[in-house]
């Protein structure tokens, strides 16, 4: 009796425990990707970054060929340089102390000598404005061209040096005189005239300096009947 109930017991347990749904939770590992044959592995970003390399060195080797190589370095070079001014100016006009423009020329004009120089005067003007907005024009007029210090040395071929004013004849370091021995000069070598500005001559001069022409032509200094 007693193990005929042990028995129906154990089967009643094991139809209920069959009966009973299991629900087994998953666990999802993430596992990345290494590579075989020993290679690091390598970021998506770090991928990122080497595909752009990659990208920029294949764009300067097609530069290199077309000879646009240096063209492309010297446009950056100007785009870093446009930025850094940018920042400078951008500092000045944070702490700036605002000047007339017509006090500061002024300046500059009384301290100029009333000779010519030979040193240079350069001008560096910045306005605080903002960059597309506002288009700046401002003509002005220079005693000469940019950059070019002129000395106006001139020759002068003539008989009649006695005519010439006094201050041109005192003058030998701006004016160099002379008749058919200056001609002479020049076609034999023994002067050379070079660093002259203008060339003038009398119109008894024009057919001595005919022989000239090959020396005087190539300098500008060759003088006509018409100017």
């Amino acid at each position: 009796m007693i193990s005929t109930m042990n028995f129906t017991r154990g089967v009643s347990i094991a139809s209920h425990i069959s009966r009973v749904q299991v629900i087994t939770a998953k666990r999802e590992i993430s596992r990345r990707y290494y590579p075989l044959l020993g290679e690091k592995y390598k970021s998506p970003k770090k991928i990122k970054q080497e595909a752009l390399q990659a990208k920029v060195k294949q764009k300067m080797i097609e530069a290199i060929k077309k000879g646009t190589y240096d063209q492309q370095v010297l446009e950056q070079k100007i785009r870093q340089q446009y930025q850094t001014v940018k920042k400078e100016a951008e500092l000045e006009y944070k702490t700036r102390t605002p000047k007339s423009m017509i006090t500061t020329l002024k300046n500059i004009r009384e301290n100029l000598a009333a000779k010519q120089s030979k040193g240079d005067t350069k001008l560096k003007l910045r306005f605080a404005t903002n960059i597309g907005k506002t288009a700046v024009k401002i003509p002005f007029l220079l005693a000469h061209e940019n950059g070019e210090v002129l000395s106006r040395k001139t020759i002068i071929f003539t008989d009649k040096s006695e005519e010439l004013p006094e201050e041109v004849l005192k003058n030998t370091e701006t004016y160099k005189i002379g008749g058919q021995e200056l001609v002479n000069d020049i076609a034999n070598g023994v002067f050379y005239p070079e660093g002259f500005d203008k060339c003038f001559c009398t119109t008894s001069m024009l057919r001595s300096i005919i022989t000239l022409a090959k020396t005087l032509g190539p300098l500008g200094l060759m003088p006509s009947a018409k100017k």
